[in-house]
């Protein structure tokens, strides 16, 4: 039967890390996260920008099916801007509150053709024109970064890419 011997590592100063070998792999972390973080401030604001026009949306689709269920007119109120927030109310009710939604934080720029629009039970609009809303940052505006929302006055409504013009 062969054994092997047991081989015992003498202690020597070649173990572990020298002081440069730390100062480099940091220093290369620190570019590497330098070049990553534009990015990632960026892909926040598309995602912030598509939450935002996703929310207003929602509330305009709620406003035309309470229209349709109520057979009267719902409208969508911005209180004064849409940083302030907006409500989705039935005046033809006591008390007309349908749903308030949160305002749109102040970093980012919302502008609408009117404050208010209504939906007739039938799915239409009050207007007679498109109702355009944008969305876009107040800031540092790319042209991938803009959402233009759009309801037609028979009541079609859709999102698309905008310029910050």
């Amino acid at each position: 039967m062969y054994y092997q011997p047991l081989m015992i590592k003498p202690s020597s100063a070649e173990e572990g890390f020298t002081l440069i070998e730390v100062m480099v792999t940091i220093s290369m972390v620190l570019i590497l996260a330098a070049i990553a973080v534009p990015g990632i401030s960026s892909l926040v604001q598309s995602n912030s920008i598509a939450s935002y026009s996703s929310s207003i949306v929602s509330s305009l689709m709620l406003a035309k099916s309470e229209a349709s269920k109520r057979a009267s007119i719902v409208t969508l109120d911005v209180n004064a801007s849409w940083n302030n927030g907006w409500s989705i109310n039935n005046a033809s009710q006591a008390s007309p509150l349908i749903r308030q939604f949160d305002g749109i934080p102040a970093s980012y720029q919302v502008l609408s053709t009117t404050l208010s629009l209504g939906f007739l039970n039938d799915g239409s609009t009050n207007r007679a024109t498109d109702y355009q809303i944008t969305i876009k940052p107040a800031n540092d505006c790319t042209d991938d970064l803009v959402r233009v929302i759009t309801v037609t006055p028979v009541g079609n409504i859709s999102t698309v890419n905008g310029s910050c013009t």
